[in-house]
């Protein structure tokens, strides 16, 4: 592994079940959404890391609910953020959301691992 890379977990959960599945991915740049007209870089963060529902998963031939969440298992010593400031509606629009950001970014423990 490079001297840059973090490590980012996937976990997927079958709701109602113990059983889980968990991968890891080097990563050390993020690409996050834009979200609202005027956000804070750690508003892009939350809605990156937040639990995301998976729909129309099946198991055993049945539609089950399931969802996944992202949180960093080691953090790079470099983390780049890339903006998503294109959407693509009938052609590209570039967008022109104002994210505000400090000079140092925190990284909350919420979108950090318990085993980190």
């Amino acid at each position: 592994m490079d001297i840059f890379g973090g490590i980012i977990r996937t976990e997927f959960h079958v709701e109602g079940s113990r059983e889980h599945s968990v991968r890891f991915e080097t990563s050390f740049v993020l690409s996050l959404d834009i979200i609202k007209d005027e956000c804070k870089i750690e508003d892009c963060l939350d809605r990156f890391f937040e639990k995301q529902r998976v729909e129309g998963y099946q198991l055993n031939g049945k539609t089950v609910r399931a969802h996944h969440t992202l949180m960093f298992e080691k953090l790079p010593n470099i983390l780049m953020i890339n903006l998503k400031r294109f959407v693509y509606r009938d052609g590209m629009i570039k967008k022109k959301e104002h994210v505000y950001f400090d000079d140092v970014l925190t990284i909350e423990d919420r979108h950090v691992s318990p085993c980190l």
